[in-house]
């Protein structure tokens, strides 16, 4: 099994945030019109269509980010992985434990 995780830690959750936006617009940019663009830096007043906000929440939804603090325990906090058996472990667990 191989896991993937986008993880972004900056001084404040905000900051950490604002890590993902480019390629979360990059993202939008490419399910929506299909352009590929080069990533741009953050930009709060970007336009953007209501399907290609929802993309882009999406997209930050599925990283973990914040301040060291609230980010350093996050990937051993019990976040499901499902195993080829099915059942749920925590990600660092090895396997055949649960």
């Amino acid at each position: 099994m191989t896991v993937s995780l986008d993880v972004l830690v900056a001084d404040s959750a905000a900051a950490a945030r604002e890590l993902a936006l480019p390629e979360a617009w990059a993202l939008a940019a490419a399910r929506t019109p299909g352009q590929f663009p080069a990533l741009e830096p953050a930009d709060a007043a970007r336009p953007l269509t209501g399907r290609q906000r929802e993309v882009v929440e999406q997209a930050v939804g599925r990283t973990v980010h914040g301040d060291e603090v609230g980010v350093g325990g996050s990937p051993t906090r019990g976040w499901p992985a499902s195993s080829s058996a099915g059942t749920e472990r925590p990600i660092d667990a090895p396997s055949g434990t649960s």
